[in-house]
């Protein structure tokens, strides 16, 4: 058991050593966060205002309030943010934890042979941008966080309509924290249908869901050094397969031809798991990468206009903290169908299933 949580848990080492030298930031663009919400007597205490606090175009009260108690404790010190970004990484893994039933006392070959890829893929070390710089992490994986909350309730949760308003009130918590949660109500949309949720569990959803676009677009405003929306439908797709390849390559041909094989073995996954009538365990994991998937064709409309090539961010290393959610998907997806097929593992098996998760370490 010893070895399975070290092979859980070890990728996040790579941060937690280095977390001390991260340090204290004199200024930062995210401290213009807070310039909006203070007022002569202090921080304004107004719901409203509070609620149209934004970082760009992103709504961001749940990391403003984080930014604040963290400046009256620390005097502003980074660390406290960082730390703050590991924890949100931390509670993904749990809640995936769950999703695959892992026992904290008797790990199963399954967990052997997932847990551990799931774990390196959410602390990869290409985001390192949003750890080091607590900051941004602060914003982009609170709402992964809750993005990954609000399918465990709506689609592992129990069939009755306390599941739906949990998944209702941790998306709505979700939309104040970055604009990533936009993508996240299709998608649970899409999970109620084929769950064939009953009214009490999806209407809440859908009520929440129109909340959040009404009021975000409702107030939108474009930020000025924004540039045009793309609207190519090529070049939105070419920007998506780099978004998602960048995880593992910086290489902007070699991210596209990875990036879009991804996607063709995410189609290929739906179409696997419905045909062996499998798609009731891997829903929440295919939900998740669309999820990304989702997050990654949006910021190819808004982003890809700041280059000429229309990849000039793409590989930005903040990114890769939704990327990765993608290829979770996929690596659980695949893992329902493998533990479906050798529904018995012999010892061999199990032993194939530690090499594995120890050559994944290496």
């Amino acid at each position: 058991m010893a070895l399975f949580w070290g092979l859980v848990l070890g990728p996040s080492a790579y941060y937690l050593v280095q977390l001390p030298n991260f340090g204290r930031l004199p200024y930062n663009d995210y401290y213009n966060v807070l310039y909006d919400l203070t007022t002569e007597d202090g921080f304004s205490r107004q719901a409203s205002t509070w609620l149209t606090v934004r970082s760009n175009e992103h709504r961001v009260a749940i990391p403003a309030a984080i930014y604040l108690v963290n400046y009256w404790l620390t005097q502003g010190d980074n660390r406290g943010h960082s730390v703050v970004t590991l924890l949100c990484i931390f509670g993904i893994l749990f809640l995936l934890a769950r999703w695959l039933g892992t026992r904290g006392r008797e790990p199963r070959p399954r967990d052997w042979l997932l847990l551990p890829f799931v774990a390196l893929l959410l602390f990869n070390p290409v985001q390192s941008h949003n750890i080091v710089l607590g900051f941004s992490g602060v914003m982009w994986l609170s709402s992964n966080l809750f993005a990954v909350a609000t399918l465990t309730a709506l689609v592992r949760g129990a069939r009755d309509g306390r599941s739906g308003m949990a998944a209702a009130g941790l998306g709505l918590a979700g939309s104040v924290c970055y604009s990533s949660n936009l993508m996240l109500w299709p998608v649970l949309g899409l999970g109620c249908w084929l769950r064939r949720a009953a009214p009490r569990r999806w209407i809440p959803v859908v009520v929440a869901g129109a909340t959040v676009y009404g009021y975000y677009f409702g107030t939108y405003d474009k930020p000025s050094v924004a540039p045009p929306f793309e609207t190519g439908p090529l070049a939105i797709v070419r920007y998506g397969c780099a978004y998602l390849g960048g995880l593992l390559s910086d290489v902007a041909p070699v991210a596209i031809a990875l990036g879009a094989l991804g996607v063709v073995g995410y189609a290929g996954l739906w179409w696997l798991v419905v045909r062996r009538g499998r798609l009731a365990e891997a829903l929440p994991w295919l939900l998740l990468a669309l999820y990304s998937l989702g997050n990654a064709m949006g910021t190819g409309v808004g982003r890809s206009g700041f280059s000429k090539s229309g990849l000039g961010m793409v590989f930005s290393s903040r990114y890769a903290n939704l990327s990765c959610l993608f290829w979770v998907g996929l690596v659980g997806a695949t893992g329902v169908l493998v533990t479906a097929a050798w529904p018995q593992w012999s010892a061999r098996g199990r032993r194939v299933s530690v090499v594995a998760s120890l050559l994944a370490a290496a």
